[in-house]
């Protein structure tokens, strides 16, 4: 009786070949890679599959690992002082020529892997994923080699790469190109703002910040600081308008609760305490900070009610006062 093929090993199937891949990482490098856990690990080797053009039947354990190595070691790459993003790319043929057969898919990889450190959920699943990710890189190589052409609708400096992928999902357009600049313009602009902030100049300072959101349409943080200069002035009405015209860029938990605690701290000012109130509790579902927990026993001295027993569902409040129930979202729902 021939009995060898029991103890022949059994082919991995798809999910045990990325735990696979995801357990040859360390605890403390599994934390920090992949904060979703396998989950993540598994969209990354799927979308990064459909980048590198490979099918994922045809690969063993090896090769799931070696496609999740190429994602963390260009994020340990990128986090080393004075990387270069170029340096970076090319490094993707260099250590995986086997899957990153051309530099354009090295440039599709390395965005895909920044895109996906911002939004873990973040997938190439069609094509028009793939479309958008081939414009995403193609802008950022251009960012350090500019072309010359019809082919661009725009050439920005954005924070980082997060507000370029908004602007392109929201404002890209199918016949060009949303090109990353990567000179200084919006942060000179940003930083003579601040300097006339600190004067006390704030009308100067506000068209300072404006003049910064040519360079950067996005520009969260002088949106910000516009705000708090018309709450500075006493303009709440500008200063909300300043908030509500922002809300489309507003994804990630920290950005949302600044916007809420702005909110409350326009309430403050305006005497409105039940509706600074709901602004500053809902705040906390983004982000614990210790001025958000401080102005919440301000409206306790002043009024002698606890906030946290008359909110006990703060959305209920900020619709009572027209303020807009934000949610974080995933670049991918833009």
């Amino acid at each position: 009786m021939r009995m060898f093929g029991l103890f022949r090993k059994r082919e991995m199937d798809h999910s045990q070949k990325v735990e696979a891949a995801y357990r040859r990482c360390n605890a403390d490098e599994r934390k920090g890679f992949f904060p979703e856990g396998v989950h993540q690990a598994d969209i990354i080797i799927r979308s990064l599959a459909k980048i590198y053009g490979v099918s994922l039947d045809e690969l063993d354990e090896n090769g799931y690992c070696e496609i999740l190595t190429s994602y963390t070691e260009a994020i340990i790459r990128k986090a080393l002082p004075g990387s270069d993003d170029e340096v970076i790319v090319r490094g993707f043929q260099v250590r995986h020529g086997s899957l990153v057969r051309t530099i354009e898919i090295a440039r599709r990889a390395f965005t895909y892997t920044m895109l996906n450190r911002m939004d873990h959920s973040f997938a190439i699943e069609s094509e028009e994923d793939m479309l958008f990710l081939c414009k995403a890189a193609q802008s950022e190589h251009e960012k350090t080699s500019p072309k010359q052409g019809s082919m661009f609708v725009g050439e920005y400096c954005f924070e980082g790469p997060l507000e370029h992928a908004i602007y392109g999902k929201l404002y890209g357009t199918d016949d060009g190109f949303i090109c990353w600049n990567s000179g200084n313009q919006y942060r000179e602009q940003y930083r003579k703002g601040f300097q006339l902030v600190e004067e006390g100049k704030y009308d100067e300072a506000i068209e300072a910040y404006r003049a910064s959101l040519e360079f950067n349409p996005i520009g969260i943080s002088a949106r910000f600081e516009i705000c708090e200069c018309f709450i500075r002035l006493k303009d709440f009405y500008s200063a909300k308008e300043t908030l509500y015209a922002m809300t489309p860029y507003l994804l990630e938990p920290k950005h949302l609760a600044k916007f809420y605690r702005r909110l409350g701290y326009i309430g403050v000012e305006q005497g409105n305490d039940l509706c600074a109130a709901g602004c500053f509790v809902y705040s906390k579902n983004f982000e614990q900070n210790p001025g958000t927990e401080q102005e919440l026993q301000n409206i306790f001295a002043k009024t002698g009610v606890q906030p946290s027993q008359i909110v006990g569902d703060p959305t209920i409040y900020l619709e009572r006062y027209h303020i807009p129930v934000l949610k974080e979202r995933k670049l991918s729902e833009l």
